[in-house]
């Protein structure tokens, strides 16, 4: 057998060349000759060292080589991507965060998951579509937590007032958009983002697992992560 590489490391390589690390014989099933940057993970055995998993975070014409791959890891990135929105929310009881601000939001997604006999994982393109829809509905909108029990929210013909200890906002209801959260937090909007998308895709059986990443800004945010 040819010596493994590292535990840990980021190779180019094609696949044929990944493969030549297996411990057992795989067919192979070439789509299209092609060469990958990719983070390969190697477990040590008894015999020597397989490839346990690999991380890819673009979409290309993939080789499919069954029982090599443990799982794979998909990611989208919001900024990157341009799936973000920008909105405006306040968070009652904290000491600064309690005046109405806004923020520049990004949303990304990753999913972990067995590669099927095309050789993919998800479709890409289903992955973005649920990830705008979703963030649309919040785009350009004061966000409010519906399920607060410090917020006192009022919405009336045209009108949404909001009343928070001796301060009382009154919007266009157009410009509002009542969440069922009890809080307008990344971290709350990670949970609401992710269920919206979850409820939207129809996930195959080869998915292990889903998560959404909320960015305020760049260099900050909140993840949140469903197996299945």
């Amino acid at each position: 057998m040819a010596d493994c590489p590292p535990p840990v490391s980021t190779l180019k390589w094609t696949f044929e060349q990944a493969f030549s690390h297996s411990l057992q014989p795989v067919h192979l099933s070439v789509l299209n000759l092609i060469t990958l940057t990719m983070a390969m993970h190697i477990t040590p055995s008894g015999s020597g060292h397989y490839v346990d998993y690999v991380d890819i975070s673009f979409h290309q014409n993939v080789y499919y080589a069954p029982g090599v791959f443990a799982h794979m890891k998909l990611r989208l990135d919001g900024w990157e991507l341009g799936i973000t929105f920008s909105a405006c929310h306040f968070l009652p009881g904290h000491q600064k965060c309690n005046r109405l601000h806004g923020h520049n939001y990004a949303v990304h997604l990753e999913l972990d998951g067995e590669p099927l006999e095309d050789g993919i994982v998800f479709d890409f393109v289903l992955l973005k579509k649920a990830l705008r829809e979703a963030v649309e509905e919040l785009d350009h909108c004061v966000l409010m937590p519906g399920q607060s029990e410090e917020l006192g929210i009022d919405i009336s013909g045209e009108e949404v007032s909001v009343q928070y200890q001796d301060k009382r906002y009154v919007f266009p209801k157009e410009d509002v958009n009542v969440l069922e959260l009890e809080a307008v937090s990344a971290e709350m909007l990670a949970v609401y983002i992710l269920k919206r998308v979850t409820n939207a895709l129809t996930l195959t059986p080869n998915i292990r697992e889903i998560g959404v990443g909320i960015d305020e800004g760049k260099g900050q945010g909140a993840w949140t992560w469903k197996k299945l």
